[in-house]
């Protein structure tokens, strides 16, 4: 665990650094790529950095969607943890 929670930090460490050197002007720079999929897109630099600061609320609140849909009367869960693949579970 300390070597994810070390990893984690770098990845949190670039992101800061990444930031500090942008200016207003770059965040509205159209970025031209490509989903795995095959589908080209357009996004604005600050729309892709919105998107991964939002990323992971996203797929929290589908999955209590689908928790919800599947066992109404459930409680709601706490935890977050990611479990897909036997990852780290909470």
């Amino acid at each position: 665990m300390a070597a994810l929670a070390e990893s984690a930090r770098e990845v949190d460490d670039w992101y800061a650094s990444y930031m500090a050197g942008l200016t207003e002007d770059d965040f509205e720079a159209p970025v031209d790529f490509t989903f795995t999929s095959g589908k080209k897109m357009r996004m604005t630099r600050g729309e892709i950095i919105l998107h991964v600061c939002l990323h992971g609320t996203y797929h929290r609140g589908k999955r209590r969607r689908r928790a919800a849909t599947e066992r109404p009367d459930a409680e709601p869960r706490r935890d977050h943890g990611f479990s897909r693949r036997g990852g780290v579970k909470g």
